[in-house]
């Protein structure tokens, strides 16, 4: 071991001293003989506050370990730590399952029933909306009500897969082509920018491929003219005034009725006034 000696004249000189000398002044010790010093007193502080190895553990330590934490042990295999262990596993297992059996199983149940619930209402909420705005466009009255009490209205099983519900919102939206998001409206505002049911099913009746469910009658209404009053139709133009074209379900109307007579659901409409 070198140590640094300072000299009278002030230089500082390093030595050579034999490891020998330099433990016998007892203010060293080699590193060795630390960690094994470190590790004696270790011990030695453990086992005077009873800490002890689990393959030392004595079967009267193991038995006192399971009655603490409410683990009862076959007499045979208390001094048996393979076999503790398997006892312990097992009782955590059977304390599980029947926590399964009285808390887990009964509030999934009602999950599952609350959510079931849950999407019955969306649904019919969908098939109402979808309902009425058929209506408003005089789609045919057959097609609004189901042949039987529980079945769907067939215009709901043909519309209604068109739309997905918005968990933001709150409303039913038709849903974009990737199924990603949802179609933007033709007149959005800031608190509606998405398409609903309404708008859907009035560009839907708009449509000359559907004028086959739109409902034709002798009599349309005072401010909707020339329509059709059965065998062979007339093939003019269909007039409303200006301030019905501004009330959407009588301009769908009259859009609606201009297809019916072969013409374009735009072109074909005559606003008066």
């Amino acid at each position: 071991m070198k140590i640094n000696t300072k000299q009278a004249d002030g230089t500082v000189v390093a030595i050579e001293v034999a490891d020998e000398d330099v433990m016998a002044t007892g203010l060293f010790m080699p590193t060795s003989k630390f960690q094994e010093e470190l590790t004696r007193r270790g011990v030695g502080i453990a086992t005077s506050k009873g800490y002890v190895k689990p393959e030392d553990m004595t079967s009267d330590q193991i038995t006192a370990l399971a009655a603490s934490k409410g683990v009862k042990l076959p007499a045979e295999s208390a001094g048996d730590p393979g076999a503790t262990a398997t006892a312990i596993q097992d009782a955590i297992a059977k304390k599980r399952s029947e926590w399964e059996r009285s808390d887990m199983k009964p509030r999934d149940e009602k999950i599952q029933t609350l959510e079931s619930d849950n999407e019955d209402l969306l649904q019919k909420q969908l098939f109402s909306e979808i309902i009425r705005a058929a209506a408003s466009v005089g789609v045919e009255k057959s097609l609004l009500k189901g042949a039987t009490k529980n079945a769907e209205a067939p215009i709901v099983s043909m519309l209604a897969s068109a739309f997905a519900y918005d968990t933001e919102t709150k409303q039913f939206y038709v849903l974009s082509e990737d199924g990603e998001g949802f179609v933007f409206s033709d007149r959005p505002t800031q608190d509606h920018p998405y398409k609903d049911a309404e708008e859907f099913v009035e560009q839907w009746a708009a449509d000359k491929a559907n004028a086959k469910f739109i409902e034709v009658t002798s009599q349309r209404g005072p401010n909707l003219q020339g329509t059709v009053g059965g065998g062979r139709g007339p093939v003019g133009q269909v007039h409303i005034s200006k301030a019905d074209s501004r009330i959407l379900p009588r301009l769908r109307a009259a859009q609606a009725e201009a297809v019916k007579r072969g013409l374009d659901a735009h072109e074909g409409v005559v606003i008066d006034g």
